[in-house]
Formats: C-alpha cells, structure tokens, sequence
C-alpha cells in the first residue's frame, strides 16, 4: 500500500513540473509579444487554466530572470503612451488598468520629463496650425481641446500652448 502511494506521490509532482515546464513557455511566448505587467502574465495564465501554486512559481522565476519586471515595463509603457501624445492623466489611468501597483505607477510618472510631454503636444498643435495657417476659428479650437484634454491633458495646457501659437502668428504677420 505504501508503494501505490509512493507512486502516486510521484505522478503528481511529475504532472505538476509538466504543468509549470508548459506555464513555462506559455510565459516565455506571452512576454515576447511586447512589455507585459505581472498582473497581466498572471491573468493570462489563469485564464489558460494554470493553477496558482503553478502561476505563482512561474512568475517568480521569470522576475528573478528578468523576463519580468514591473518598474521598467511601466516606465516603457509611460514614454510610449507620451510619444502617442497621451497626458499625465491618462497614462496613469492606462498604467493602473494594466495592473501595476500605485508606488510603480507613481515612479513611472516621476520618471516622465514634462518638458518632453509638453513639446510632444506643442509639436502636434504647431503642426495642425501650421496646416490651417493660424486660421483656427473657436469651434476648431473647442474640438482640439476637447480631444487632447480627453487624452489626459490639462484645459490649462492646451490654452497655453495655443496663446503661444497665436503670438507667433501676430509675431510673423
């Protein structure tokens, strides 16, 4: 009787290797796509029916391997989302809702130069501007703002940027 126990012991931590070998590569597959979160990773790998105990060690050796990492995938995904002229407040919605915890959100967002976020929408409205040749009536302008302040950008911001676009056209006339 002891013997059918070994064996049976044994076929179950073989069954659960083969469960965290497959995880393993369903992983490995999944992060090479792009950026994931570990929230997202872990999400994933429940949904394809891996349990707990095999999603949890799974995820810890990806971490200690690197494969993983919240803080560079959150920063990646902050400057992406800046060059997509996203603002501060949508990144940081975006970045929640792909799991990363508040500090990491909060390190991303420090990790972002204003600066940069600032011209990559100045670059923008020059550009739509330049199109129109500074002839932006009030309903152009009222949908700019209503678009770019929808992508998380301060009314304040987008008002600046646009006095400074008009005082370079009253400038240049």
């Amino acid at each position: 009787m002891s013997w059918s126990k070994r064996r049976v012991g044994t076929s179950l931590s073989k069954a659960k290797s083969e469960s965290a070998r497959s995880a393993r590569n369903v992983l490995i597959r999944y992060v090479q796509a792009r950026v994931r979160s570990v929230y997202e990773v872990e999400t994933y790998l429940k949904r394809r029916g891996y349990v707990e105990a095999v999603v949890k060690e799974v995820i810890e050796q990806a971490q200690s391997q690197k494969l993983l990492d919240d803080k560079i995938a959150a920063q990646l995904w902050a400057q992406h989302w800046m060059r997509s002229t996203y603002g501060p407040y949508t990144i940081r919605q975006k970045l929640r809702l792909k799991g990363f915890a508040e500090s990491v959100c909060q390190a991303a967002m420090d990790a972002l130069d204003p600066e940069e976020a600032h011209s990559v929408i100045a670059d923008r409205l020059t550009r739509y501007w330049n199109r129109l040749e500074g002839q932006v009536d009030a309903d152009e302008r009222m949908k700019l703002l209503r678009k770019y302040t929808s992508r998380g950008y301060a009314k304040s911001t987008i008002d600046k940027i646009f006095q400074e676009l008009s005082e370079v056209t009253y400038e240049n006339q």
